[in-house]
């Protein structure tokens, strides 16, 4: 059984944010005993996304190439 299928599917739909520059952006990674959360700063905005420890790499690869 692999991580994904443990956990529920994202509840987001869509989050649009306008006229944003590279210095607006940041990412914080938190690591935990048993789950990572992964925080997306966009000027004021927070996402934070929690996950398994062993999907942040992926999403780290996944953020650098979009």
């Amino acid at each position: 059984m692999d991580s994904r299928s443990k956990m529920s599917k994202p509840h987001v739909s869509q989050v649009c944010i306008h006229d944003i520059t590279a210095e607006d952006v940041s990412v914080r990674v938190s690591l935990h005993d048993t789950f990572a959360a992964v925080k997306i700063c966009i000027g004021d905005v927070e996402i934070t996304c929690f996950t398994d420890v062993e999907q942040v790499a992926g999403i780290q690869r996944n953020l650098r190439a979009s």
